[in-house]
């Protein structure tokens, strides 16, 4: 049965009246919603309980603001529970109404996979998680094989605070032979929507670790056409770190000194995290660590740009393959022992 409320179409479910109500509600509050955000909702996802309290932090209006965390189930900010909402998208009911969907996440938010505990809401779910501070990983195919023997890359994936599936080989071989249903969200999505917050865009709120100083020159004149305050101050050029424990003082130092509300670390998988380990235990405040790799390079053309289409079907080692073979091909054909390693070990720490 459709119910039309200012131009919206909803479709509420049956046996699920609260959950409707609390839709219809929200339609009822988009046009307000709206006049909060003008600059907010132009990505592809309409609104989600992240653009939800980023809007209302500067808004009065105290009804407003309770109505609209009661309806996306998350917490007021005096209290010190976390939930999430669902994610909405907008599709087009007609050429000029679109219709607000609700895109179905798992009721538990966590799956133990190879010993690490992986978040399995969805990407503005994640980013709303990432954002309260701890160390984030997203953790590739290859690199999940390294459980087995790197004792220091093993232990930063046991205390992250937050690792998202990133590996959409490891989200198919998991479904598969866990009957399970958990989504796939990529470093790429969670690096696009994460540079989209308005906190994250404030001056002083971000501190990076590039690889080498082209790639930063190359990412801090993209990261400035997009509106991000960001600074060759606000950077810092990552050595050749050895294997086994990282000990960077310097960049401590560093960190600890301009106390940023965000760390971003953009060097290789199975160093990064390592790295983020080190400045998570490290650090006198609690930053936000994102260990997202080279995501930033496929958005600034550092690395090989990898459309959306493609990061969503999961193709995005392809294309770095007939981009750079020498330097991939090798590297994710051994990725094809993950699916024996977690037929093995399934939710167990490898050894």
């Amino acid at each position: 049965m459709l119910c039309r409320s200012n131009g919206y179409v909803c479709v509420p479910k049956k046996r699920e009246t609260n959950r409707a109500q609390r839709i219809s509600l929200l339609n009822r509050g988009f046009n307000d919603v709206l006049k909060l955000m003008p600059g907010v909702l132009r990505q592809r996802d309409f609104i989600s309980g992240t653009s939800i309290v980023s809007a209302l932090q500067g808004t009065t209006n105290l009804e407003f603001k309770q109505r609209c965390m009661r309806i996306a189930q998350l917490p007021s900010s005096d209290t010190t529970k976390q939930s999430f909402a669902p994610e909405i998208s907008a599709v087009r009911a007609s050429h000029s109404r679109p219709r607000p969907v609700r895109k179905l996440t798992p009721l538990n938010l966590h799956r133990r996979i190879l010993g690490v505990r992986f978040f399995v809401g969805n990407a503005s779910q994640a980013v709303a998680a990432g954002m309260l501070g701890g160390l984030v990983v997203a953790p590739a195919a290859p690199s999940l094989l390294d459980l087995c023997k790197d004792g220091d890359y093993r232990q930063a994936l046991l205390e992250s605070d937050l690792a998202i599936t990133d590996s959409g080989f490891m989200v198919l071989l998991w479904n598969t032979l866990a009957l399970d249903r958990i989504p796939r969200v990529s470093g790429l999505k969670y690096l696009k929507l994460l540079l989209f917050q308005p906190e994250f865009r404030e001056p002083g709120a971000t501190f990076w670790v590039m690889p080498s100083r082209k790639s930063l020159q190359r990412n801090l004149a993209w990261l400035q056409a997009q509106g991000i305050h960001a600074e060759e101050e606000d950077c810092y050029i990552a050595p050749q770190y050895e294997t086994g424990a990282i000990n960077d003082e310097a960049l401590l130092k560093l960190i600890n000194d301009r106390r940023p509300a965000h760390v971003i670390i953009a060097v290789g998988g199975g160093v990064q995290e390592r790295l983020g380990l080190f400045l998570k235990r490290g650090c006198h405040f609690r930053p936000s660590i994102h260990c997202v790799g080279a995501a930033i390079g496929f958005l600034t053309g550092d690395q090989v740009r990898i459309p959306e289409w493609a990061d969503e079907w999961k193709l995005g080692w392809l294309f770095r393959c007939v981009h750079s073979p020498n330097r991939f091909v090798l590297r994710y054909a051994k990725a094809f022992r993950l699916a024996l390693v977690l037929w093995r070990f399934r939710d167990q720490l490898p050894h």
